[in-house]
């Protein structure tokens, strides 16, 4: 449940990315549109604030997505873990079930050997009789 709430907010999280590189490559486009029109003492400020906006947005859902993707490889590190005790406790449980299977094969045989006996007692009763 967790994993999934952690890949779904990884896969936002690249779309908002996608979206603000998108916005960023525009401002970028823009900048230097305005860089050709007047001098550079005279930069459009608000294009650079923008931009600047822009990039700390950027850089902080660069931050999350590295985050998020940190949580995300622990979290896999941790089922894989998982994993490998599930099996390692399937290959027990095979075990304890193959040496159940032997002893009741014994103590199947322990019967039969049982009833022989009993059946050669009753037999060697009757013949003294």
């Amino acid at each position: 449940m967790e994993m999934e709430a952690v890949v779904q907010e990884r896969a936002t999280l690249e779309s908002q990315l996608d979206s603000l590189q998108t916005q960023v490559e525009s401002l970028v486009s823009e900048v230097e549109e305005q860089k050709l029109k007047v001098t550079p003492f005279f930069l459009n400020t608000s294009v650079l604030y923008k931009f600047f906006c822009l990039f700390c947005t950027f850089s902080m859902h660069l931050l999350q997505v590295a985050s998020i993707k940190e949580s995300h490889d622990q979290s896999q590190s941790d089922l894989n873990s998982a994993r490998s005790k599930m099996k390692e406790c399937d290959a027990q449980i095979s075990r304890i079930i193959k040496e159940q299977q032997k002893l009741q094969n014994k103590i199947s045989e322990a019967n039969i050997e049982r009833k022989k006996l009993e059946n050669e007692v009753y037999c060697n009763l009757q013949l003294w009789q």
